[in-house]
């Protein structure tokens, strides 16, 4: 087991009830996800990931030590295998403006 930070933010937290938390997990992040439930008992993986990926919505990102912070967009980015110390941003996926 490790030690990983999850941070929920905007409609996320929303969802879940919480802002941060310290959670003891194994395994991937999708595993992680899985795990961790809404306040209405559904899985953060199901309200946020579609089969092929996030759902547009959301963002995930995962911050490994000093690593700059990567956005796990994929399936098989949800496979990367968490580590102590890992932080897991859930957030809602900012709208892109076009124009100057």
């Amino acid at each position: 087991m490790v030690k990983v930070t999850v941070i929920a933010m905007g409609s996320v937290r929303e969802a879940v009830g919480w802002s941060t938390r310290i959670v003891e997990a194994k395994g991937s992040v999708k595993e992680l996800l899985l795990t961790l439930k809404t306040k209405e008992g559904k899985s953060v993986y199901d309200l946020m990931v579609e089969s092929d990926g996030t759902k547009d919505r959301y963002l995930i990102r995962w911050v490994r030590g000093d690593l700059r912070p990567s956005n796990l967009i994929y399936q098989k980015d949800l496979e990367l295998q968490l580590e102590d110390g890992d932080r897991i941003w859930l957030l809602d996926n900012p709208p892109v403006i076009i124009g100057g």
